[in-house]
């Protein structure tokens, strides 16, 4: 199944209409206020993502381009005609990759007015919505859909058990959580918002916190209850061999269907302040994120950022278990980052950026990982090398699309431009030294290295 949309529909009124149906699209971490067809083109990814692709390009079928130039372009099986929404060109590459790798162009190239996109199977449950945003959720139909949370005393652990889901094909979402997720969860609802989290937050040590990790996951019986039954099952006896533990759970949503709550983890500080991220194989994660433990720790971190206390960094796993996905945080508080602000912090601006791009982005690099912001919020050109020289790419298509940069001008360099000529100490000598070695790698085509 699949369905034809234009730009201003969101995942929340495309949802509101295929749940009926037994349907349901890939949520991204956006929330369901953004557009369905704009967020595909930037990225697409979201919690679904563990049994639906994380490539919104292979979710793709037909697509309408109007390139920078005003030319008109159907990709697809629109070939076949206007009505032909149902596949793309055919198996392997095919041309709509021009509109999104890894990530999208930010603008540069041109204006896509209609999609269509595919629909996966879910229970024909109705969610209810309880409260009002934003103290507000969506009530699980429990016969069909239920979370579980369990706990591990290590990440050895909860590897283990990561492994053993996939292997039995069981879950809909699969996540690993931080600790201060769970206190955001806690804290939702009015003003008072962060005064709720801090006052839960503060009291937690280190200790606590870094002796146990969660693992969250949202089972579904898309063809039966039988099948939810089943999951179930095989989930707690997964989770006893691992070492774990089951804990209770709300059998309600925030952030995975319709989203109505997708901001409060931006609150404890007033600013998200994502790092960067970086997406491979389970090992490549475990070495990112024992990394980014290691260099949180650091005095500067601790006093310049909300400091997770040893239980971070969240993660992800993509495609059953073949692909996993990881965030490295660094929240600072937002006044202290304005300078109209009588709590501004002086040099916090710069000393963000150098963590956003250099001591985030060295890790991810090193440890294999592909980020997914280039062209958005991560100097493109400045990482290309690490990666196959993809800006050369990026330049010959726009030079056949775009020779007179109509099209969002400056793009997809915008963020290396600001990097250059705001924050230059943002890139550090060993960044730099990083990136030189991973090019010269034998992963990138050079045998003698």
């Amino acid at each position: 199944m699949f369905v034809v949309l234009e730009p201003a529909i969101t995942f929340a009124q495309m949802h509101g209409e295929t749940l009926k149906r037994g349907l349901i699209g890939c949520l991204p971490g956006g929330g369901g206020g953004v557009s369905v067809l704009a967020n595909s083109l930037v990225n697409g990814m979201g919690l679904f993502n563990y049994r639906i692709t994380y490539a919104s390009q292979r979710r793709w079928n037909g697509i309408e381009w109007v390139s920078p130039e005003g030319e008109i372009y159907r990709m697809g099986s629109l070939v076949e005609g206007e009505d032909s929404w149902y596949w793309q060109d055919g198996l392997g590459p095919n041309v709509s990759g021009l509109m999104h790798g890894i990530t999208g162009w930010g603008g540069a190239m041109g204006i896509v007015t209609k999609m269509s996109t595919k629909l996966y199977p879910i229970a024909a449950e109705k969610l209810e919505t309880e409260g009002i945003s934003y103290d507000s959720c969506v009530k699980l139909p429990e016969d069909r859909m239920k979370w579980y949370n369990a706990a591990f005393s290590s990440e050895e652990d909860v590897e283990k058990a990561l492994r053993e889901i996939a292997k039995a094909g069981i879950g809909f979402v699969v996540n690993r959580v931080p600790g201060l997720w769970r206190d955001i969860a806690k804290s939702r609802g009015n003003l008072a918002y962060r005064n709720m989290f801090w006052k839960s937050w503060g009291k937690r040590t280190r200790e606590e916190v870094s002796g146990r990790r969660v693992l969250r996951v949202l089972l579904v019986g898309r063809a039966s209850k039988a099948q939810l039954e089943y999951e179930e099952q095989v989930f707690k006896d997964i989770t006893e061999k691992s070492g774990g533990r089951i804990l209770e759970a709300r059998q309600v949503d925030e952030a995975s269907f319709f989203a109505v709550n997708s901001l409060d983890m931006w609150q404890p500080t007033g600013m998200f302040g994502d790092c960067d991220v970086g997406m491979e194989s389970l090992r490549c994660i475990r070495a990112m994120g024992e990394s980014w433990r290691t260099k949180e720790t650091e005095r500067e971190y601790v006093d310049d950022f909300l400091d997770p206390k040893g239980d971070t960094p969240w993660y992800m796993s993509y495609n059953m278990g073949r692909l996993y996905y990881s965030e490295l945080h660094a929240w600072p508080d937002a006044t202290q980052m304005d300078r109209g602000d009588v709590a501004y912090k002086p040099g916090l601006p710069e000393r963000f950026m150098r963590w956003r791009v250099s001591e985030a982005g060295k890790i991810v690099t090193e440890t294999g990982g592909q980020s997914f912001f280039q062209s958005l919020v991560t100097p493109t050109r400045l990482f290309s090398p690490a990666f196959q020289n993809y800006d050369l790419w990026i330049d010959r298509f726009k030079k056949d699309f775009d020779p007179n940069e109509i099209s969002a001008p400056g793009q997809p360099y915008i963020y290396d431009k600001m990097v250059e000529e705001v924050f230059p100490q943002a890139v550090t000598d060993e960044l730099k030294e990083t990136i030189a070695k991973v090019a010269d790698g034998p992963w990138n085509g050079n045998p003698e290295a």
